[in-house]
């Protein structure tokens, strides 16, 4: 049934084609109609019939780029060729997501090497082995290494928090939900050893980051700016890292 067409409530009454009064209010209800709707009752698509499910399944191209999860419907939306919505804000949208994606800017994410440790000493706390901090570089260096390698969960909902740890796990749980092209590098400030980056390699592998951020250590001191180019060489003189990089 074309939706312009206003139906009569019983059979014997007759629709008043010259009232025009209800006109703009009669366009207003049309536009308010799911595009969706009509173009899956109303629409083929070359000769066949369009299967309308599709265009909300996930596939591999979906988890590479999350925009074309976004944009899948708004073009089919598009294709329905309601001209005053299709050629003006809806196509400047299109447009601009598929040049720009939504984040236009890439964001980096800055946070001090002393954050991350505090969040390594309540896990290693939590798991009854002793507090982190307490360790030596090259044991937390080893430990670290050991679990980037390996598969188990560390921590869950459980793993007591405070204000300053949960805020840093927050934002690696932030880095997991939003499409990756959002985000540039993880900087960490005043970073001293090889454990530093290694500490924000695994929080975001347990946060479950699907395409982790590159991770740039700032040594900012002069004693730590002088032992860098130790520190690094450390860092690529262990598999997991030197493969991951």
């Amino acid at each position: 049934m074309n939706p312009l067409i206003k139906m009569p409530k019983d059979e014997g009454e007759e629709i008043d084609e010259d009232n025009e009064d209800n006109s703009d209010l009669e366009e207003e209800e049309v536009h308010q109609t799911s595009y969706l709707d009509t173009y899956h009752n109303n629409y083929e698509m070359d000769g066949n019939e369009f299967d309308f499910d599709v265009v909300f399944e996930e596939d591999d191209d979906d988890m590479k780029n999350p925009n074309l999860k976004l944009l899948k419907p708004l073009e089919l939306c598009y294709r329905l060729r309601d001209r005053p919505i299709t050629d003006a804000s809806l196509l400047d949208f299109l447009r601009q997501v598929s040049t720009f994606g939504l984040s236009l800017v890439r964001l980096d994410i800055r946070q001090e090497s002393d954050r991350h440790t505090d969040v390594l000493d309540s896990i290693t706390n939590h798991l009854r082995i002793g507090w982190s901090q307490d360790w030596s570089k090259e044991k937390r260096q080893e430990w670290l290494s050991h679990e980037l390698r390996g598969k188990r969960l560390l921590f869950g909902p459980d793993l007591p928090q405070t204000k300053e740890t949960a805020d840093v796990l927050q934002t690696f749980h932030v880095l997991a939900e939003l499409p990756s092209d959002s985000f540039g590098a993880y900087i960490i400030s005043m970073a001293i050893a090889p454990s530093h980056v290694f500490a924000v390699e695994l929080l975001q592998q347990e946060c479950h980051v699907k395409e982790p951020l590159r991770v740039v250590p700032l040594f900012e001191n002069l004693q730590d700016h002088d032992a860098a180019p130790a520190a690094v060489a450390c860092m690529f003189s262990i598999d997991w890292y030197m493969n991951n990089e």
